[in-house]
């Protein structure tokens, strides 16, 4: 039998391995995967656990300061890293031959990471000014952030991924340190390599460096379920912009409900209907033909711990009333649960889906990506490789049985900006 080019590894302290040969190129993408995000923390310090992320920038005992990314520089690596609602990830893309390096300055900081004051404040204040650049001045992403807080009443995507400013504010180092030995630990992580590598040999570096590393005490956090709803959700945003902007949500499963695979599969062919490319619905008959829209688009992202929304956003086009808008764009919901798609709809949209599909699987670091959300998120990573089978399996009676299920006025929310005059 041939050897999976797949495979996965386990440290006796808790640490989850997995290695994907990929021998195209001389050339590696390691990620460290930690299993904490803005869904894991609670009121008074949200936004902790992107803050943290870059505090892991300010260096340890051994590798001081900023020497941990000019040591990748130098290497003609490239690093960075995100937290997200479910993870913080942090990764190199380098040279094979420098990996062993890449392991060595991550086990360092899983466990020495230091934190001087002056430092963690003015690094407070760097993310302060980041919130107001990318939020706070920015009215969709401001929306956004306001509609995300309607949609999930109790639940564990409330809070935006980069905290409340009030929060922010009154962080501690204190805080930092806590969550820090509580989260960064080898129980709690997920080491990705894909690339020019032989799996046994990068296993036998992983435990030469994060074998004595010892598993956190903590206690995995009880989940935090959605609060089911209970009818429509309206909300308006006063900012100042030049256009109005609605976002229109449905409460759908992720992949966190198993159960609910198949369907899951027709949402995501269900957004390509009416998202994928100029011959989708949404451009076909908002945009070009009723010419109500300026821009509408679809986002579904199943890769999530919990439940999640199937969002749309929208900017109408001038002179377009808002409430014509929204109609327009619920008639052609009400389409897809009444009418099955054509064949040639359903085909060109699974060909979208599959050929981007495709297309980010060339890519080691997006074959990184998806092996470590799929295993962060206790995904059998074989999923990577039966993508494209379960899209083709995905018929016109599945797009329309999900329309049907989750497409309800009870599971939705709006939120509309509403311009304010410019200064």
């Amino acid at each position: 039998m041939q050897k999976s080019v797949t495979q996965e590894f386990k440290l006796d302290n808790g640490l989850v391995l997995v290695v994907r040969e990929d021998h195209r190129s001389p050339s590696v993408v390691a990620q460290m995967w930690y299993r904490v995000g803005s869904a894991d923390e609670h009121g008074g310090i949200t936004g902790i656990s992107h803050a943290l992320e870059h505090m892991m920038f300010l260096g340890t005992q051994a590798v001081p300061n900023d020497q941990f990314s000019k040591k990748i520089g130098s290497l003609g690596g490239y690093e960075n890293a995100f937290t997200s609602e479910d993870q913080t990830v942090y990764y190199e893309e380098i040279g094979k031959q420098h990996l062993e390096t890449c392991l060595q300055l991550e086990a360092d900081r899983m466990k020495h990471l230091q934190f001087k004051p002056d430092e963690v404040l003015r690094e407070l204040e760097v993310i302060k000014e980041e919130r107001r650049l990318r939020v706070e001045d920015d009215p969709q992403s401001l929306t956004w952030e306001r509609f995300m807080a309607a949609a999930n009443v109790g639940g564990a995507y409330h809070n935006p991924v980069i905290g409340w400013m009030e929060d922010i504010t009154q962080l501690s180092l204190q805080d930092l340190k806590e969550w820090y030995e509580k989260w960064y630990a080898p129980n709690f992580a997920t080491l990705v390599v894909v690339g020019d590598v032989n799996a046994e040999e990068v296993y036998a570096l992983a435990q030469k460096y994060f074998a004595h590393i010892p598993a956190s005490s903590a206690i995995k956090p009880k989940a935090k379920p959605q609060v089911a709803p209970l009818g429509k959700r309206t909300i308006e945003v006063h900012a100042k912009a030049n256009l109005p902007f609605l976002m229109l949500g449905y409460d759908v499963p992720s992949f966190s409900s198993k159960a609910l695979e198949q369907r899951i599969y027709a949402l995501m062919v269900l957004q390509s209907v009416l998202d994928g490319g100029l011959s989708a619905r949404f451009e076909k008959e908002l945009v070009r033909s009723q010419a109500v829209a300026a821009e509408v688009g679809a986002h579904y992202d199943p890769y999530q711990r919990y439940n999640t929304q199937f969002v749309i956003n929208a900017t109408p086009s001038e002179g377009t009333d808002n409430a014509l808008l929204l109609k327009s764009i619920e008639t052609e919901i009400e389409k897809l649960a009444e009418t099955l798609v054509s064949d040639d709809e359903l085909k060109r949209a699974k060909m979208n889906l599959v050929s981007g599909y495709i297309y980010e699987k060339d890519s080691t670091s997006q074959q990184a990506m998806l092996l470590g959300k799929l295993k962060t998120l206790d995904l059998n990573i074989d999923m990577m490789d039966t993508f494209e089978s379960k899209i083709q399996s995905i018929t016109a009676e599945d797009v329309q049985t999900v329309a049907k299920e989750f497409f309800t006025d009870k599971r939705q929310t709006i939120a509309w900006l509403i311009p304010e005059t410019l200064s």
